[in-house]
């Protein structure tokens, strides 16, 4: 069972990631062998996830590595998105927002406010596109988008601000990089 469940993530890791895009073949391997324990040790830190010493070190160091770049990663799983969706008679793209919170309690990271000004919370903004088969099955990740707020005091004027001003601007970005990957692919949208 263990060794099916490994060979299974493996597999999907491949599929994922094995084509990205990092400049060397030895960073996409490593993308690959992170995203399969991932996906065998879902959630939790770096700590929690790997294992062996080597492992986790072999993550930390892929995760710091200046020559590569997140956007890279994200294409990689959009053009495995786009490829499952060929196969399909037509596709959902749904977009969705959060906020995601990495611990920095020394407040040296440059994370943006959410919520309230008055709690103080600092995460940064993401927005996905995820691509829904028509039965209603996830078929992955077609875009993702993420940004940090930037410190401003709030304002009452948002209904005369023009689209390119407006946090929205992500959201349109979002759709159009979406809507442009699968109809590269020949992808029929709804």
């Amino acid at each position: 069972m263990v060794n099916a469940k490994q060979n299974e993530t493996r597999q999907w890791a491949h599929e994922e990631f094995g084509h990205a895009q990092l400049g060397d073949a030895r960073r996409t391997l490593r993308l690959v062998r992170i995203a399969a324990e991932a996906a065998r040790h879902p959630g939790g830190t770096v700590l929690d996830v790997f294992r062996s010493h080597a492992a986790r070190q072999g993550a930390f160091d892929f995760l710091a590595n200046p020559h590569i770049r997140a956007n890279e990663i994200v294409d990689a799983m959009a053009m495995a998105t786009a490829s499952r969706c060929e196969r399909q008679p037509f596709v959902f793209v749904v977009v969705d927002g959060t906020s995601l919170r990495l611990t920095d309690r020394k407040y040296a990271k440059d994370f943006g406010a959410v919520g309230t000004t008055a709690i103080g919370a600092r995460r940064l903004k993401v927005i996905h596109s995820y691509a829904v088969s028509s039965e209603g099955v996830p078929l992955g990740i077609v875009n993702q988008q993420w940004w940090n707020r930037v410190p401003q005091k709030k304002r009452s004027d948002c209904h005369r601000r023009v689209v390119a001003d407006k946090e929205t601007r992500h959201w349109l970005r979002t759709i159009e990089a979406s809507s442009k990957r699968l109809a590269a692919s020949k992808t029929r949208l709804k």
